[in-house]
């Protein structure tokens, strides 16, 4: 198709998206949602558009946003969210609060945070441009922060899939009154909570957050995200003595203050296990050792890794069990990989959607959000593939007890970076 989408038909697609409760309400009843007044644009490339539209309450509270795309070339639901506040001012905020406290923090490049161009590359890698003036250029991905100064303008676009979206943007623009399978599940009450990324002293690589010292890593604390989430299964009730600690979500975004320090040592020791680099990187072959952190609450565990679409992911959602997704980006216009690891509690695949709800685990700024799986490259799953618990019994330990195996087999993917 291949057409650009202009604003007027791209709201016309948000509301027909919240009009119908089944695109986006797996938990009904839910509450009656609208598409609010105005529209703040992204960009996918430096002519493609992406819009945000707000969504609010029928009392006129926001609540939540949706992003859609500025060309057929593209899924036409991006991704969204039903709580919290909008997309783009979050980005602003957080973009804000960094830069104040950053090498480049001055009240004049602060003051160039609202005309920055936001260009989004994935999910998970949100570009800022902000032109300092005299040819330069300051680039800070956010939320996860990472930043590069240049001497000229970045080449940045989204790779495209190369898949063809027909029948989901017809589905919004000519809708027919045929019924579609509703398919969509959360795992409500194993729903993560969300941390953050610390520092400790040390030399790193990229300038990140931590300003060239060591970050914990998005992969590490997506293994502390999960063994929170993990610990309202019956399986890994022993998690349940550090529970008081895995219920306090960080609403901070001082990276040398953890929230936590019980859930910070867990992340620390993710951070060893994998193992992860100073500057936050983390093989994708080497994920599933981070389910090593299991040991401290007397389990043994094996984690698969596997190649993961959205029907992959339902298949893991429907088993039970929340699990970790990690992909790739290409944020910087090099050929240098990037990717980060996030926690999954729920798929849609409703209406023609292939829509994943993850948690970030990058501050309570960012609202858990539902994606779309054609947004990422080289995504891969890893997921609990068996698990024995090994108590004490007369003083030794035990290992009788059998296997909790997963349905899935243990797989693995490729051997690319993660970020984090």
């Amino acid at each position: 198709m291949n057409e650009i989408v202009s604003p007027t038909i791209a709201r016309r697609i948000a509301r027909a998206f919240i009009g119908d409760r089944a695109n986006w309400d797996c938990e009904s009843p839910g509450p009656q949602l609208r598409i609010s007044k105005g529209v703040r644009r992204l960009w996918l490339s430096e002519t493609i558009p992406l819009y945000e539209f707000g969504i609010e309450t029928a009392e006129g509270k926001q609540s939540g946003y949706v992003l859609i795309a500025g060309s057929t070339d593209f899924t036409p639901i991006v991704q969204y969210c039903v709580t919290g506040g909008g997309f783009v001012s979050t980005l602003r905020s957080d973009l804000s609060h960094f830069l104040r406290s950053s090498a480049f923090a001055s009240s004049k490049l602060t003051g160039k945070v609202k005309l920055a161009k936001f260009f989004y590359l994935s999910p998970f890698d949100v570009v800022a441009e902000i032109a300092r003036g005299q040819g330069n250029y300051l680039y800070v991905r956010v939320p996860n922060i990472e930043f590069r100064e240049t001497k000229e303008r970045l080449s940045l676009k989204q790779n495209r899939s190369g898949q063809s979206f027909r029948d989901r943007w017809e589905y919004y623009l000519r809708p027919s009154d045929i019924p579609l399978p509703f398919d969509c599940k959360v795992l409500s009450w194993h729903a993560p909570k969300r941390y953050q990324q610390t520092c400790r002293p040390g030399v790193g690589g990229n300038q990140t957050q931590c300003g060239g010292n060591c970050v914990s890593g998005c992969s590490a604390v997506a293994w502390a995200t999960l063994a929170g989430s993990f610990m309202s299964y019956a399986e890994f009730s022993n998690i349940e003595v550090d529970g008081p600690h895995f219920g306090i979500e960080w609403p901070t975004l001082e990276y040398w203050k953890p929230a936590d320090p019980i859930v910070d040592s867990v992340i620390w020791a993710a951070h060893g296990y994998l193992p992860t680099s100073c500057d936050g990187k983390t093989k994708t072959t080497d994920l599933p050792t981070g389910a090593w952190i299991f040991h401290r609450y007397g389990y043994d565990c094996t984690f698969g890794l596997q190649p993961a679409d959205v029907m992959f992911a339902r298949a893991l959602i429907r088993g039970g069990f929340t699990f970790i997704l990690s992909a790739q980006s290409h944020w910087t216009g090099t050929a240098e990989v990037d990717g980060h690891s996030v926690v999954v509690y729920g798929y849609n695949t409703s209406n023609f959607k292939d829509h994943v709800l993850i948690c970030l685990s990058w501050g309570t700024n960012y609202d858990d959000t539902w994606i779309s799986m054609s947004q990422l490259s080289e995504s891969c799953a890893c997921y609990l593939s068996s698990h024995r618990p090994y108590p004490v019994v007369g003083g030794e330990v035990s290992t009788g007890s059998p296997d909790r195996q997963s349905p899935l087999p243990f797989a693995y993917s490729s051997d690319n970076d993660q970020s984090g």
